[in-house]
C-alpha cells in the first residue's frame, strides 16, 4: 500500500490545480472600436479659459505697453465716483450686464452679471481696476487673438475682444465697458 502522506499531498495538489484551472479567466480589455467611437463634444465657450503663456509675442508686448500707458492715464484722472456698465457679447448666453457704482475704488451698489440660468458671469468686472486686470490676463494668455481698446478720454479698457482659436467657430467673446461720472 502507498504512503498515506504522499497520497494526501497528491490529492491537495490535484485539488488546487482543479480549483485554479476551473476559475473563469479574466478577459483582456480591448480598446474601443474606433468605428463606433464618437468624438467628445467641445466644452461650452464659457468653460474655455485662456491659459497664461511664458513667452509673449512682440505684438502682445506692445499691447502690454499700451495697457500701462492707459492705466497711467486712468490713474491721472483721479476719478473717484463713477458708474460702470460691462456687457458680454458672445454666441453663448451673454446674460445681463454688470452694473456697478464705484466710489474710491469700492463697489457701492451692484446688479447684473448673471446668465439667464442665474449662474454668475466670470470674471466679475465691476471696477475699472478689474477691467485692467482682465485685459492684462487676456493679453498674457494663449488665446490666438486678443484686442483691447482703451477709452480716449479716461484710458480705461472700453472693449476686450478674444478669439481663443482663429479657425474655430463660437469661441469668441467681447467685453464692452461704458463709464459715466457720478457728480
Amino acid at each position: 500500500m502507498s504512503n498515506p502522506c504522499v497520497l494526501s499531498r497528491f490529492a491537495v495538489a490535484a485539488l488546487l490545480l482543479l480549483t485554479v484551472g476551473c476559475e473563469q479567466p479574466a478577459l483582456p480589455q480591448l480598446p474601443p472600436d474606433p468605428r463606433l467611437a464618437r468624438p467628445a463634444p467641445p466644452p461650452p465657450p464659457e468653460q474655455i479659459e485662456p491659459q497664461p503663456v511664458h513667452t509673449l509675442t512682440p505684438e502682445r508686448q506692445g499691447q502690454l505697453r499700451l495697457l500701462e500707458i492707459a492705466r497711467r492715464r486712468w490713474q491721472d484722472t483721479s476719478l473717484r465716483h463713477y458708474r460702470l456698465v460691462v456687457s458680454r457679447e458672445c454666441f453663448c448666453d451673454a446674460g445681463t450686464p454688470f452694473e456697478s457704482e464705484v466710489e474710491g475704488g469700492r463697489v457701492i451698489t451692484a446688479v447684473g452679471g448673471f446668465r439667464s440660468r442665474g449662474v454668475a458671469l466670470t470674471p466679475e468686472l465691476r471696477t475699472v481696476e478689474m477691467l485692467f486686470a482682465e485685459a492684462e490676463r487676456l493679453i498674457r494668455s494663449n488665446a490666438e487673438d486678443v484686442r483691447v481698446v482703451f477709452d480716449d478720454q479716461r484710458g480705461y479698457p472700453s472693449m476686450m475682444a478674444v478669439d481663443r482659436w482663429r479657425n474655430a467657430a463660437d469661441d469668441e467673446w467681447t467685453w464692452r465697458a461704458t463709464l459715466s461720472v457720478v457728480e
